[in-house]
């Protein structure tokens, strides 16, 4: 079985009701079904824990067919006290921009991305690094809020990490934080009403997607950039599959003395690959065309295939599951209407969105998002989509 659960058309609502899965089978064995909101749920826990292996890192940033690092350059510390934060959301808030429980020396320090192509969720981020020596780690340990230690891990009250509610991650300075702070206070008192994503970083990420188009998704997944008129840099990045609580770890080489900061964004054995490095699907629609068309406050992952996402045809067949509790699982499920079962079995053409993204690739499925789970409506002769009984 593949994403698609076999609904054939026509078929009465709620019929071959079945969780959202991929074939994992040979000729030679049984069909196995892929759980990818379990998959999810289970990267929810691997990116919150507080422990990670010098095997686990090492393979994070062990290039291979399916997986590169890239330099993304280097990022200046001229305090030594390391901010670890969602940019967009909370790095300009001392609240929760506060730096982490070790010191470096002052100085410009390497940030290196591990990139990673699947074949169920296109090229993601996987882990970032900030090299501190060039020293190899042989042990971790979960960084710590500043005025805190590693002995206070099970103290009430005391919790490491970083939330994120925008997609993003950075590395960068106390001090560069504090100046992003002011600017963006000052950004939004020169634009008010707008968006400091949408209205200004949406265009540096486009640039910096037009410059490196192989290794990050279309509309950019990462960016060093400087505030301006400072020195003041910032490495801003997207976080693995989104939102979420992360932990980042420090790593002791064999002298304990410490050589870089890791940040786990997605543990890859939990989603199969895809094909060679350099392989990024090509969308119908630019992410520059994407505008926000839902007020949507429910779970918004979807499925959609190939022939809606990247050949741009109309959403012929689409139905709605009740999908598992807890999961950022719409249960809609869109399809051109014209795919065989090979084509549906094939991981490579089909892919997890958000309910908008789809809705900008066709609107005609507005209308009809809001039905209950077991819905199913077929686009007509007519080119009208209408609910079957």
């Amino acid at each position: 079985m593949g994403l698609f659960t076999r609904r054939k058309k026509g078929a009465a609502k709620g019929s071959a009701s079945s969780s959202a899965g991929v074939s994992t089978a040979t000729e030679d064995t049984k069909p196995e079904e892929f759980d990818f909101m379990k998959a999810f749920s289970n990267n929810l826990e691997y990116i919150s824990r507080f422990n990670v292996t010098t095997e686990e890192v090492h393979k994070l940033f062990s290039p291979n067919e399916n997986q590169t690092v890239v330099v993304l350059g280097e990022v200046n510390l001229p305090s030594g006290e390391i901010v670890v934060a969602d940019p967009l959301c909370y790095l300009f808030n001392p609240e929760f921009a506060r730096p982490l429980n070790y010191t470096v020396r002052p100085g410009s320090y390497p940030v290196a991305l591990s990139i990673h192509f699947f074949k169920l969720i296109d090229v993601r981020i996987i882990a970032a690094k900030l090299r501190l020596t060039d020293a190899e780690a042989v042990r971790y340990e979960v960084a710590m809020p500043q005025g805190t230690s590693i002995e206070q891990l099970d103290e009430p009250g005391i919790l490491p990490g970083f939330g994120v509610d925008a997609g993003m991650g950075s590395f960068c300075d106390k001090k560069t934080a504090e100046k992003y702070a002011e600017w963006i206070s000052e950004w939004h008192k020169k634009n008010p009403g707008k968006n400091h994503y949408e209205d200004y970083f949406a265009a540096h990420f486009k640039e910096s997607y037009t410059s490196h188009p192989d290794t990050q998704r279309e509309g950019g997944d990462y960016l060093l950039w400087t505030i301006p008129q400072t020195e003041g840099s910032i490495a801003l990045f997207a976080s693995g599959l989104g939102d979420g609580f992360y932990q980042s770890f420090w790593g002791f080489d064999t002298e304990n003395h410490l050589c870089e900061l890791v940040i786990p964004l997605i543990n890859p054995d939990l989603f199969e690959s895809a094909g060679p490095v350099g392989s990024p699907k090509q969308y119908y629609l630019k992410a520059s065309d994407i505008i926000e068309l839902l007020d949507w406050d429910e779970a918004d992952g979807c499925l959609a295939s190939d022939r809606i996402m990247v050949d741009g045809c109309k959403v012929g067949y689409m139905y709605r599951e009740a999908p598992s509790e807890g999961r950022p699982d719409s249960g809609w499920r869109f399809l051109a209407g014209d795919e065989n079962e090979e084509y549906l079995d094939n991981l490579d053409l089909v892919g997890i969105y958000q309910l908008n993204t789809v809705a900008n690739y066709d609107p005609d499925i507005i209308p009809f998002l809001q039905a209950r789970f077991g819905s199913t409506f077929i686009r007509g002769k007519d080119g009208v989509l209408r609910e079957t009984v």
